[in-house]
């Protein structure tokens, strides 16, 4: 394990699926320990679920994620048995987005919440004419001393995948040596219930285990799915879409004019003409991001570089809901939320450059990793 100057670990794994889980577990054992422990807290102390039952009901999870990709299920098993805890805590940990979203949503005291804001930039309006990739992670304080970037070293059965995730889930926002990159936003609908279909951070690693931008689109749509969850995929050579999916469709967007946003609300005419937005009503903090994040990315379209993003993921328009997002102090604890880390991908040069933390108050550092380099 080495960290960077910015105090993120990086864990480096190899071999098969299940030995890279064994390797990520026993690394990283003391944040996976703290990731159980807290989401076990929250389900109790939230959604009245004791361990007992959160254990009964991912347990139902096993065999819809090995149907989905067994070979996931396997890295789960080496995780749990390298952090000396059971499969169920890490499979709760993987699920923990369908926990937390279909049983806690909104029992915040306020009801308001704000979860991320993506953005990406073709190679016709950027300076060197790449495909940049971004987003503000936005969530619970919590998180951010139990993250980790995590290189899979998977070649040559599938890409090697370098990503920002919490300690133990095994799909986040990330890039692969094939130059696809991923982000993910929070959307939650009127269709969403908590039952054991593929879960959502599952079907963000099955994007990342592709080769090409059709298979990783594939990957995320096909899946079966109980929640609502947004993904912005790219690849290197200027393609770019946002999926924004729900329990049994998905509705997709296309850069205007190379640029494209989202935050956490339904955008596609076909999502929102069927299903009833539960982000939109409470926040509309949401809207203003996506908007804003767009204009800001036009004013500079043309000449964008990796410094102009970092600089539009620091706005504090709209302050603490804003772009960069900071605690709001009339909030609880647990109910809230602070940027965790800031990611912007290069996918011709596959570099990651990252804050963690706020970006606005937490320098960016750029990482290459020689393994994104292979075709």
């Amino acid at each position: 394990m080495s960290n960077l100057t910015s105090n993120i670990p990086i864990i480096s794994v190899k071999g098969d699926s299940y030995s890279r889980g064994f390797e990520l577990g026993r690394a990283a054992k003391d944040m996976i320990l703290r990731n159980v422990q807290y989401y076990f807290y929250l389900w109790s102390t939230y959604s009245g679920m004791d361990k007992s039952r959160v254990n009964e009901l991912v347990s139902k999870f096993a065999p819809v994620i090995e149907k989905y990709d067994s070979e996931i299920l396997q890295e789960m098993k080496g995780v749990s048995e390298g952090a000396g805890v059971s499969l169920e805590e890490i499979i709760a940990i993987n699920c923990r987005y369908e926990l937390v979203w279909a049983q806690m949503q909104y029992n915040s005291p306020t009801g308001q919440r704000y979860e991320c804001t993506s953005m990406g930039a073709g190679p016709e309006v950027t300076a060197k004419g790449h495909t940049l990739l971004g987003q503000n992670w936005d969530y619970k304080p919590h998180a951010r001393k139990n993250c980790v970037i995590v290189e899979e070293l998977q070649e040559p059965d599938r890409p090697n995948i370098v990503m920002h995730t919490e300690a133990g889930i095994l799909g986040q926002k990330g890039i692969n040596s094939a130059g696809i990159g991923v982000t993910v936003n929070a959307l939650t609908s009127d269709q969403d219930k908590l039952s054991p279909k593929v879960p959502f951070f599952v079907i963000v690693r099955g994007a990342l285990n592709k080769r090409t931008l059709d298979q990783a689109m594939l990957a995320a749509t096909s899946a079966e799915r109980a929640v609502s969850g947004n993904l912005m995929l790219a690849q290197e050579g200027g393609e770019i879409v946002d999926l924004e999916l729900t329990p049994d469709d998905f509705g997709s967007i296309f850069p205007q004019e190379g640029l494209i946003s989202h935050a956490n609300n339904f955008i596609d005419p076909h999502c929102t003409s069927r299903v009833t937005d539960k982000i939109k009503a409470v926040d509309p903090g949401s809207l203003i991001r996506t908007n804003r994040s767009y204009r800001l990315l036009q004013k500079r379209a043309g000449k964008i570089a990796e410094l102009d993003f970092q600089e539009i993921l620091k706005d504090h328009f709209g302050y603490p809901n804003s772009i960069c997002a900071h605690p709001n102090p009339n909030h609880t604890f647990d109910f809230q939320e602070e940027t965790i880390a800031s990611v912007i991908f290069d996918l011709e040069n596959r570099t990651i450059t990252i804050s963690r933390g706020e970006p606005c108050c937490n320098p960016y550092k750029e990482i290459r990793f020689e393994s994104l380099q292979h075709k």
